[in-house]
């Protein structure tokens, strides 16, 4: 009968210390489940692709400016090339404001609203006036060489010092009427006109700041750097949590092994 009785309270002590271990095993397999579910942050995807695309944005805006440089200064800058580029830095603004609010309105981190719209109307309103500056430019070199054609087959002896003058109008300056050049009263209303124009392409030129776009790209892109370095120290302290959770799991389940050994 004693013996019996020891048997049964040795089980039951054996159950005892069997039962919190079994529950211990399946808490810690519970809370690495969610550490695993969480350590699966993908948003650090989302914030590279930003980065990449906007990075990408201030190498085009750079190679435009070149472009339009070229324009400026006459020096045979390919037409086509820069609407080209123009259309991909609007393309390149509207896709990242508008996947930027749709995270936010799913509740993802994004950067501050401000940062977003001044980055969007900024580059909105460089496209608008690179537009305008093409469209002027091009039109006041086709009169300009229009009048230059008229002014070949004119009689006038004095041509060169009007040549020189309408030279550096071309090539981006801003000279003034030569004085004492004998012009027929159409001819010299007409070169009136275009120095006039040319002055106020240049003022419509001065407008243009592309470095204030770029600056907003690099601003949002480092608000994205910003956040990736959260991310990093979450996940570093997720996997440092995760290692003592596994620890804890290793040092129960052997315990459980061996008490169910004896």
């Amino acid at each position: 009968m004693n013996k019996k009785l020891k048997q049964e309270s040795s089980s039951l002590w054996r159950q005892s210390i069997r039962a919190p271990l079994i529950v211990i095993v399946l808490l810690t397999t519970f809370a690495l489940t969610i550490l695993f579910y969480f350590s699966q942050d993908r948003n650090g995807e989302v914030y590279a692709r930003y980065i990449e695309t906007l990075s990408e944005y201030k190498y085009l805006d750079a190679r435009l400016h070149l472009g339009m440089d070229r324009i400026r200064y006459n020096k045979g800058a390919d037409s086509l090339a820069i609407e080209a580029g123009i259309m991909s830095l609007r393309e390149i603004a509207v896709s990242v404001s508008t996947s930027i609010e749709t995270f936010r309105a799913a509740g993802d981190w994004m950067p501050e609203y401000s940062q977003v719209d001044a980055f969007d109307r900024e580059v909105l309103n460089k496209i608008s006036i690179t537009r305008r500056y093409l469209k002027e430019r091009r039109q006041w070199l086709n009169e300009c060489d229009a009048f230059i054609e008229k002014l070949w087959h004119s009689p006038l002896s004095n041509k060169a010092e009007i040549f020189n003058v309408l030279d550096s109008a071309k090539v981006g300056e801003l000279p003034s009427l030569p004085e004492g050049v004998e012009l027929s009263e159409d001819l010299y209303a007409e070169l009136e006109q275009l120095l006039k124009t040319n002055r106020e392409v240049a003022r419509l030129w001065h407008r243009l700041d592309y470095s204030r776009a770029s600056l907003f790209a690099e601003d949002l892109i480092l608000s994205f750097k910003a956040r990736e370095l959260v991310m990093q120290e979450r996940r570093a302290i997720l996997s440092l949590i995760f290692y003592l959770f596994s620890l804890v799991m290793l040092l129960s389940t052997l315990l459980l092994y061996v008490r169910v050994k004896r």
